[in-house]
């Protein structure tokens, strides 16, 4: 099949899904028959070959390619690949400049650090200690390799909705 192809059965599909607003356990029992109607493996498909961003656009957005995908894994190395060639178009940020909340990295008894930018190869971590966790006490940077899946999923899905409302 070609990218036509698999953009018009996954468009036709998923316009059942939209136009009917279905609910989740509705959502769930197409997933299950389209599944065994072969679909999955054609999402895997334009997965493998047009990455993640166009992927996530033929089907509604991120989270329903999850849903479609159901126990098959996205490598984390695809991930990081679509958050990096992402940001490369428009631009490492903070995540206040994108109307996003710092991201949880990790939580001590003396120190709570949270993700605050957003960049091309990495991310910068802001510590905060003292009372309350009131007072800066700097900030590194970790590359997107060492981070959690949850944490990269996180930065995907904020990543993704950047590009698809820009």
């Amino acid at each position: 099949m070609n990218l036509q192809e698999d953009i018009h059965r996954i468009q036709k599909i998923m316009g059942l899904v939209t136009a009917d607003k279905l609910s989740d356990d509705n959502f769930i029992n197409l997933q299950e028959e389209t599944i065994k109607k072969g679909f999955k493996e054609d999402i895997i498909k334009v997965l493998d070959r047009n990455g993640i961003e166009t992927t996530s656009k033929l089907v509604d957005g991120y989270d329903n390619l999850i849903k479609l995908l159901g126990d098959y894994q996205i490598q984390n190395s695809l991930k990081i690949k679509t958050i990096k060639d992402c940001l490369k178009r428009i631009g490492g940020s903070s995540l206040y400049d994108f109307d996003e909340e710092p991201i949880p990295y990790r939580e001590m008894n003396t120190e709570y650090q949270e993700i605050v930018y957003l960049g091309i190869n990495n991310v910068v971590v802001d510590r905060w200690g003292g009372h309350e966790n009131e007072s800066h006490l700097g900030e590194f940077p970790v590359r997107y390799e060492d981070l959690t899946e949850k944490t990269i999923d996180d930065i995907l899905r904020i990543v993704l909705y950047l590009i698809e409302t820009s």
